[in-house]
């Protein structure tokens, strides 16, 4: 799992009423929402990561690219694994680029937007959001040892921050909720 927080901390300039009204649930929808479209329709399915810095994703390894494109078959790569369990090629719609780490729509299906005490909880829950998010080696069903690049989708702690489109669109919307919640109580 991947995930990150944002704190209300952070909204220190709120009086208190706004900050409680923000974290109703129709505005954690409407957070979520617009989370949801930044992080993974205007960046990760266009190739790029969410996080500051981390640019576009790492492409992929030839052989995967090859499946992709239905040249071979998993089966015939003995240190590769199908991914969610296809083993034949064309049983998936996907392109070799932009890296959108989109094969069965799981992974980016898993993207959540939760309250926590102290503020938003933001998370992919599918176990292979870490993977991604840290980069990793694992042991594939044939013993060996597979190498999955970084692929950043979430910040990792509060040393590293969303990017400028996504801090844009969650600035925007924090602005235009204060500016409902305000006119509704002036």
């Amino acid at each position: 799992m991947a995930k990150v927080k944002i704190k209300k901390n952070n909204l220190n300039r709120v009086s208190k009423q706004i900050k409680q009204e923000l974290m109703k649930p129709r505005n954690i929808k409407t957070f979520a929402d617009t989370l949801r479209k930044s992080i993974i329709d205007e960046n990760i399915l266009r190739g790029r990561s969410p996080v500051n810095g981390q640019g576009r994703f790492v492409s992929y390894s030839d052989s995967y690219k090859q499946q992709i494109r239905g040249e071979v078959n998993f089966s015939t790569l003995p240190d590769r694994v199908a991914p969610f369990g296809f083993e034949n090629p064309g049983l998936f719609d996907k392109r070799v680029t932009p890296v959108n780490l989109k094969v069965s729509g799981q992974l980016l299906k898993s993207f959540e937007v939760s309250t926590s005490t102290d503020g938003l909880r933001v998370q992919f829950t599918d176990k292979i959001a870490s993977y991604h998010n840290n980069g990793s080696s694992f042991t594939n069903r044939n013993g060996n040892i597979v190498k999955l690049p970084k692929r950043q989708l979430l910040p990792n702690g509060p040393q590293e921050k969303f990017n400028r489109s996504v801090t844009r669109s969650f600035n925007a919307k924090l602005t235009d909720l204060v500016k409902n919640i305000l006119r509704r109580t002036s």
